[in-house]
């Protein structure tokens, strides 16, 4: 070997050692508690999530972290907990996690609102894909096939949980006529995995129409392109919602009867809304990421039933 080849080998070893270095810090510091903690202003008066789409301004309200409290999960700027987050708070807002009332929830895998709308006194059946459908999420933590992997004994007691939560499985683009009768429903990132996106507009439909009372409230939340409203993923195991979509969608519903809360595009406010995750992503941040070639956020909807 000549000793220019000895030199660009002797470089190449160097830099490979560097990058390994820098791996290393960078992982010690986003998996430690070196991560930025909002400051959250307890006079905040501004109305916590009054736009659909995660944005970073939510992150801020200290009801964020009030709810982040209850479910015993530390505060991260990660979308899917912004959807927990969104769930739990338009359930309050309609005063329907109480004592009495009965709650179904579509594609659960691992989650942690069973065992804590349970412990505030609702009764929850909580369902997730049959398994020739559900294989295909195995070995992660977005798929349940019983109640072991929904108790979390910090939330709720096993007694009660035990008497308040069952589980069923339930193919979403076919609801089974025993789910009915429900107070209230929820899904979190799970209809845009139905094969298209006709497909997942079908399922939030007959969610409400199927298996919710008059007045019974529905919150889903989704896949939202802020990378384009032409293009998209329509079909295939994933599908991205455009604004165009969700829009035709609480068309279809208010056309049906029922009452679909405003949807508004939050703005971008913060320098995190700017921050995009990419392909490994590193979940810190995670508000925003990269999906193939598109920006991807999450996005909810918030519906009442009427009559149909």
């Amino acid at each position: 070997m000549d000793s220019v080849s000895e030199n660009i080998q002797f470089l190449l070893e160097k830099i490979n050692l560097l990058e390994l270095k820098i791996n290393k810090i960078q992982s010690s510091f986003l998996s430690s508690n070196y991560l930025p903690q909002p400051p959250f202003n307890e006079n905040n008066n501004n109305d916590f999530m009054k736009c659909f789409t995660c944005s970073a301004s939510d992150f801020f309200h200290p009801k964020f972290n009030e709810i982040c409290n209850k479910l015993k999960i530390p505060f991260g700027f990660h979308r899917k907990l912004w959807e927990w987050v969104f769930i739990i708070h338009h359930l309050e807002k309609n005063n329907i996690l109480q004592e009495g009332k009965k709650g179904l929830v579509f594609g659960v895998g691992t989650e942690r609102l069973p065992s804590l709308f349970a412990n505030m006194g609702a009764s929850i059946v909580a369902t997730d894909a049959p398994p020739e459908i559900g294989d295909a999420w195995k070995g992660g933590d977005q798929f349940s096939e019983n109640l072991s992997g929904l108790y979390f004994k910090d939330l709720v007691d096993y007694q009660n949980f035990e008497r308040r939560v069952s589980y069923k499985t339930c193919d979403m683009n076919n609801i089974d006529e025993e789910f009915i009768n429900f107070d209230f429903n929820w899904s979190s990132c799970c209809f845009e995995h139905l094969g298209s996106l006709e497909n997942g507009m079908n399922f939030v439909i007959n969610s409400v129409e199927k298996t919710l009372k008059q007045n019974g409230i529905a919150v889903h939340t989704t896949e939202f392109n802020l990378s384009s409203n032409n293009e998209t993923l329509e079909t295939g195991h994933t599908v991205i919602y455009r604004r165009r979509d969700i829009e035709e969608l609480v068309n279809r519903l208010e056309r049906r009867g029922h009452s679909v809360q405003s949807f508004v595009i939050a703005p971008d406010s913060h320098p995190l809304d700017f921050h995009v995750d990419i392909p490994p992503y590193i979940h810190a941040p995670h508000i925003r990421l990269m999906y193939e070639k598109y920006i991807v956020t999450s996005v909810g909807l918030v519906i009442k039933r009427g009559r149909v």
